[in-house]
C-alpha cells in the first residue's frame, strides 16, 4: 500500500506481510501470525495495533517504523531488520496494554516512554536499544538476553528489570556517554563489559550470577 490511504476501517494481517507507507487516519491493525513493514523509507502510523495470538512481526528492512497507537495483545512480538540503523519507535505509554515478549534480533528500539514495548520480557539477541530525544529512561521490563547488548542514542537507560543472562557469556556495550543501569537481579550465566563510548554500566542489583565478570 503505498498511497497516502485515507480509509478508516480494520486491517488485519493473518499471515505474509503488509508493506505500507499509510495505514488511513483512523481504524486499527490486527497482526496475528503477519509481518508489518515500512513500503520504503519509513511507516509512522496512529492506528491502534492489536497483536494477536500468533504473534507479529515488525521488519525494518525497508525503513523505519513508528507505532503512535496503543499496542495491545499478549503475544509475542518480533523486530527484524537487514539494516542495522533502522528503528522501531514507540513514543506512548503501554504499560498497561501489552504484555507479550518483544523479541530484537537486529535494528534498533527507541523508547519514547518508559513503557511504550509494554510490561513483558524484551528478549535482546542484537541489534540497539536507546531513549528517543535525548530524555534518560527508567524501563522495568524484563530483560533475556540471547546476544550482545548494546546501548546507543545519548540519553542513559535504567533497567530495574530482572537480567536473565541464559546460561552464557553475554556482552553488554554502553557506546554512548551516558550511564547504563541494570538495578534488578542479574542471573544465569557471565557477563562481559565491553563499553565504546565513555559512559558506565552500572549494575545496582543483588545479582546471583556466578559466572565471570570480564571489563
Amino acid at each position: 500500500l503505498s498511497g497516502s490511504n485515507t480509509y478508516t476501517g480494520a486491517t488485519t494481517v493473518s499471515g505474509g506481510t503488509l508493506a505500507t507507507n499509510s495505514l488511513g487516519s483512523t481504524g486499527s491493525l490486527t497482526l496475528d501470525g503477519g509481518t508489518l513493514s515500512a513500503a520504503s523509507v519509513s511507516l509512522s502510523t496512529s492506528v491502534a495495533v492489536t497483536v494477536g495470538s500468533g504473534g507479529a512481526t515488525v521488519d525494518l528492512s525497508n525503513g523505519s517504523v513508528t507505532l503512535n497507537g496503543t499496542l495491545t495483545g499478549s503475544a509475542g512480538l518480533t523486530v527484524n531488520s537487514t539494516v542495522a540503523g533502522n528503528v522501531l519507535s514507540i513514543p506512548v505509554a503501554n504499560g498497561g496494554t501489552y504484555s507479550g515478549t518483544v523479541t530484537l534480533n537486529n535494528g534498533i528500539l527507541q523508547f519514547g516512554n518508559d513503557t511504550a514495548f509494554g510490561s513483558g520480557t524484551l528478549a535482546i539477541n542484537g541489534g540497539k536499544v536507546r531513549a528517543a530525544g535525548g530524555t534518560p529512561r527508567t524501563i522495568a521490563n524484563a530483560l533475556a538476553l540471547g546476544g550482545t547488548f548494546t546501548m546507543a542514542g545519548s540519553a542513559a537507560l535504567t533497567f530495574t528489570g530482572a537480567v536473565n543472562l541464559n546460561g552464557s557469556t553475554r556482552t553488554i556495550n554502553d557506546s554512548i556517554s551516558a550511564d547504563l543501569t541494570f538495578s534488578g537481579v542479574v542471573s544465569n550465566g557471565s557477563l562481559t563489559v565491553s563499553n565504546q563510548g565513555t559512559g558506565a554500566v552500572v549494575l545496582g542489583g543483588a545479582n546471583t550470577y556466578t559466572g565471570t565478570t570480564t571489563v
